[in-house]
Formats: C-alpha cells, sequence, structure tokens
C-alpha cells in the first residue's frame, strides 16, 4: 500500500502504519474485483476503446490532470482535449495522479465551478 501511494502521488506523505494497515483492511475484501478490474483494462479488447469512443462523448467533460503523473502521462489530457468536443482541462502542478488526495481543495473548486457553469449553461439553453 505504501508503495502504490508513492506511485500515485508527487507529494509524499508520511501516512502512519495504522492508516496503511486500514487502507489494506478495506482492500483485501474487494480484492478479486480490483484484479478483474485491472485485468480487463488491460486487456487487448479493452485498452484502446476509450481512444476509439472518445468522439461519441457528448457530454460536458472536465478533466483534472496532476502534471507529475507516474501512473499515466500527463500528454493523455491533452489528448483527451483534442478527442472530446467542449472538454476542459486543468492541469494541477506539483500533483501526481491522487488529485483528490495530494490538492483536495483546489480539486473540489474545480468540480464546483465547472459544475456550475454546466449547470449555468443549461439553464441559459433553458431559456432560449
Amino acid at each position: 500500500m505504501s508503495e502504490m501511494l508513492q506511485l500515485c502521488s508527487y507529494v509524499r506523505f508520511k501516512v502512519p502504519q495504522q492508516i496503511l494497515q486500514g487502507l489494506v483492511d478495506v482492500r483485501i475484501p474487494h480484492n478479486s474485483f480490483y484484479r478483474k478490474l485491472f485485468l480487463e483494462i488491460i486487456n487487448e479488447k479493452s485498452r484502446y476503446s476509450l481512444h476509439q469512443n472518445m468522439d461519441k462523448i457528448k457530454a460536458p467533460t472536465q478533466i483534472i490532470w496532476g502534471k507529475q503523473d507516474q501512473v499515466i502521462d500527463v500528454s493523455g489530457a491533452d489528448m483527451l482535449a483534442k478527442s472530446i468536443p467542449s472538454c476542459q482541462v486543468e492541469l494541477l502542478e506539483n500533483c501526481g495522479h491522487s488529485v483528490v488526495m495530494e490538492r483536495p481543495r483546489k480539486t473540489a473548486k474545480l468540480l464546483v465551478d465547472f459544475l456550475a457553469s454546466v449547470h449555468s449553461t443549461d439553464n441559459n439553453k433553458k431559456l432560449d
């Protein structure tokens, strides 16, 4: 768990052993699901599924990506932005894969602002 947190985080957290053990204890009962999900994601059939279907996404979309992501390269954000119409991309400095954990306030503000703008746009369309 400690190694996974290090891989997913640019900011190095000192996580107490009791918390790490708690995370492991919560995860273990669902390990078969996580394993199945991971194998499905890397499966040859689904590996390129998102890329092949991105142009079908019509809903307002927000991408929040850490610039120092070590799990999925930050260039993926640009690829998504170019392929999804009306996509809003936010790149967070000094942040890895776990944007919610590393930058919780910034992530929450971006989400709230995005949802408010989508709601405002929806209301304006209703008035037209």
